[in-house]
């Protein structure tokens, strides 16, 4: 669901696929002699979550070196992004994107959600609180206190109506355990942040560093 939004939002992720991992597949796939890897993809059997390979040239953002200006404005919508789908797991030792040039190309989003482990549930998508994990994010450091730098995304996010959200069911095949467990809940903090978008914007411009 985090990749299906992202192609919404016209976020440059890698594009996300539908595989399916057939019994054939899986005998030739894996020597016989790899037992513990033939192991894991006999248990894979069925639909699996993939991602286009990103073209050449992309390497990970350089650490302790200041990106581009050019690459600000992507870093920042990156930056909310994960804070809206309440993503922890982009940090600099973990960075789940890479770089070329002046393009981005963000992959794995398997932390996104992070309120589905929290027995208190989802914290109000407008306090600054929600966000205090963001101060781990690769991003952070080379962001500014400027809502300007998410406008793109406040306009595009708007787009993904709750219409749009409930979509997404179809795209998951029904075999998989979360669509059942977790759909309900993701769908129903999405409309949240739909509904209350500009003030979850502004609590995340107040978690960056102010320029003063």
């Amino acid at each position: 669901m985090a990749a299906l939004l992202a192609l919404d939002l016209g976020l440059p992720i890698a594009d996300p696929l539908l595989v399916e991992i057939t019994p054939e597949f899986a005998r030739h796939a894996v020597p016989a002699n790899q037992s513990e890897a033939r192991a894991r993809c006999e248990n894979a059997i069925g639909w699996a979550f993939a991602t286009k390979q990103l073209p050449a040239g992309y390497s990970i953002l350089p650490i302790g070196k200041p990106p581009s200006r050019t690459l600000l404005t992507s870093l920042a919508e990156l930056y909310a992004y994960d804070g809206l789908i309440q993503n922890a797991d982009r940090i600099v030792k973990n960075a789940n994107c890479l770089v070329k040039g002046n393009a981005l190309g963000i992959f794995d989003h398997d932390q996104a959600f992070g309120f589905l482990l929290d027995i208190w549930g989802a914290k109000p998508v407008g306090e600054i609180d929600s966000y205090s994990f963001l101060s781990n994010h690769l991003a952070y450091q080379h962001l500014s206190r400027d809502r300007s730098q998410f406008y793109r995304l406040e306009g595009a996010w708007q787009a993904v109506n709750p219409q749009a959200v409930a979509g997404y069911r179809d795209l998951l095949p029904d075999e998989w355990p979360g669509k059942k467990t977790y759909f309900d809940r993701i769908e129903a903090h999405l409309n949240s942040v739909h509904a209350g978008l500009a003030s979850a914007l502004d609590a995340i411009t107040l978690t960056l560093p102010s320029s003063s």
